[in-house]
């Protein structure tokens, strides 16, 4: 998880906003190690959740293709664990 400056509600002088959140995705892009971003408390409009959309989708492209290099029961299987109690 990477938290950034806007997630505390006392601290109204530092915010994320959308110029920053596309620097930010930029960074990302080749990031593999981050899994969640806490955005709480930022300044963002819908310009800024569409470079995290464009982001995201960059990811989901990424990970089906590094998926397509499992055969279907190397996939069940991992799923399997994930999932399992």
């Amino acid at each position: 998880m990477l938290y950034l400056a806007g997630n505390n509600y006392l601290v109204s002088d530092q915010r994320l906003t959308d110029e920053d959140v596309d620097v930010l995705c930029v960074a990302l892009s080749g990031n593999s190690y981050i899994t969640a971003l806490d955005l709480r408390y930022n300044n963002l409009t819908d310009a800024g959740i569409e470079h995290i959309a464009q982001l995201l989708l960059v990811r989901a492209h990424t990970v089906n293709r590094e998926c397509k290099k499992y055969s279907r029961s190397k996939i069940r299987h991992i799923n399997s664990n994930l999932y399992s109690p």
